[in-house]
């Protein structure tokens, strides 16, 4: 097995975590298996694309960044497991979405994609290999086709032990005849129509409660999930918002922030010059506390940005580096509350989405594009 860092570190991973979309910022390492493939169908190994993260970047002399390459070839499908992958187990607390979880990711992706800003950078997404795959095996790209995506559970890792399920608009007759030709074996012991997968590197039920929702699950409470998802859900983002997410723990997932912080919530909104607007807060000990972790966040952010950083995001970290007033970008303390807010202007979401490309060694983005 390889070993995979589930981040993009710093200031390109937390401003996608702020899109709702990755949640893996500053994670332990995790183990990610490739596909299996046999050995007369083994690919051709080349190194990984190298990543610099913002800390490094500070004392990396300026050099052209190397050219993204394209994704990896896809290995074909097979019917039988044949290396070992995460088994996720969903634990023991409630599986209704709306009762309370150490996680919940809810992003509306149909209007991410109305979005100029949050179009862009669902289609980062929809290029990943393990995306592709899952359109293959499924005929569904969340990023492309789905409505809204929600994931909930303990793990703020994604997929991870947790429930992800995304809204589509594809025919559920085409969904169905995907699975069947993906060769997934079935799920005896999982509702109605449930198969064993390894999407995105997890093991996991995959079934589809309603014809439009599409569930990927720890096979462990699969059935008590799918009956939940039958009703009505409302994946829990607000009108006027891109994504919504939430950690009731908010350093599991970005090792800058203290464990004294706790219920944290990000939300992102279009912004009216077709950028996007962050803002997030957090729950201090007391105000003392408050204060100081709001200071320390500043000082942090100021020794991050540097001329590198700078031209590298555009400024997009400098709002971050003072205190700011209510209503207004800046991290500050309100009692024992932390908040933070920055604006992300177009041409600064587009560098932004620029560095994630060429980190996750995707092809470069149109110049043509809108």
């Amino acid at each position: 097995m390889t070993r995979a860092r589930g981040s993009l570190d710093a200031f390109a991973c937390v401003f996608v975590l702020a899109n709702g979309l990755v949640v893996a910022c500053g994670a332990p390492e995790r183990d990610v298996v490739p596909s299996p493939v046999t050995p007369a169908e083994e690919p051709v190994r080349t190194a990984p694309p190298p990543v610099m993260s913002a800390a490094s970047a500070e004392n990396a002399p300026d050099a052209a960044a190397p050219a993204p390459s394209a994704p990896p070839a896809l290995p074909p499908r097979r019917r039988e497991e044949k290396h070992e992958a995460r088994t996720t187990s969903f634990g023991p607390g409630p599986v209704e979405p709306s009762a309370p979880h150490a996680f919940k990711l809810a992003a509306n992706l149909k209007a991410a994609r109305a979005s100029p800003s949050g179009k862009k950078t669902l289609e980062i997404f929809s290029l990943l290999p393990e995306t592709i795959l899952t359109k293959q095996r499924t005929a569904v790209d969340p990023f492309a086709d789905g409505e809204w995506l929600l994931v909930y559970g303990e793990d703020v890792d994604v997929p991870g032990n947790n429930v992800n399920a995304v809204r589509h608009g594809r025919p559920a007759v085409e969904v169905s005849g995907a699975i069947a030709k993906a060769g997934f074996l079935p799920l005896e012991e999982g509702p109605k129509g449930a198969v064993r997968t390894e999407l995105f590197d997890v093991r996991d039920a995959l079934f589809s409660p309603t014809p439009s929702l599409l569930v990927m699950a720890p096979r462990d409470r699969a059935k008590e999930i799918s009956v939940a998802l039958v009703r009505p859900v409302d994946p829990g983002f607000k009108s006027g918002e891109l994504a919504r997410v939430f950690f009731k723990e908010p350093w599991r997932a970005t090792s800058i922030l203290p464990k004294s912080l706790s219920d944290a919530l990000v939300v992102v909104r279009p912004a009216s010059d077709d950028g996007l607007d962050v803002s997030a807060e957090a729950t201090c000990p007391d105000e003392a506390a408050c204060k100081e972790i709001a200071e320390g966040l500043r000082q942090r952010a100021a020794r991050m940005n540097s001329l590198m950083v700078r031209v590298a995001t555009r400024g997009l970290l400098i709002p971050l580096t003072v205190e700011g007033k209510p209503g207004g970008e800046g991290i500050r303390a309100e009692g024992t509350k932390l908040r933070a807010s920055v604006h992300a202007a177009p041409d600064q979401v587009q560098s932004i989405l620029n560095f994630v490309r060429a980190a996750l060694g995707l092809p470069a983005a149109d110049p043509g594009s809108p």
